[in-house]
């Protein structure tokens, strides 16, 4: 996905581009190559938007992240 994924984990770039083309809009992992996808937002919405991905904004974030957003004060 045009390094922002590193070139040699091409796995992780498949999987994120089908995620993306599939219209998911959270992607749990605990990838780091994935979860680094998101440091430079901007240019990773810019290829989805030139993908013509279905959703132009998807969550990537570990499941621990998720569940301890949505914990209420526990």
């Amino acid at each position: 996905m045009k390094n922002i994924i590193p070139q040699k984990e091409e796995n992780d770039a498949t999987l994120l581009a089908e995620a993306a083309l599939k219209g998911c809009e959270i992607l749990l992992t605990s990838d780091q190559h994935l979860l680094d996808a998101n440091q430079d937002a901007t240019k990773f919405w810019r290829i989805l938007e030139e993908s013509h991905a279905q959703t132009h904004q998807i969550v990537i974030a570990r499941p621990r992240e998720i569940v301890r957003s949505f914990s209420l004060g526990r």
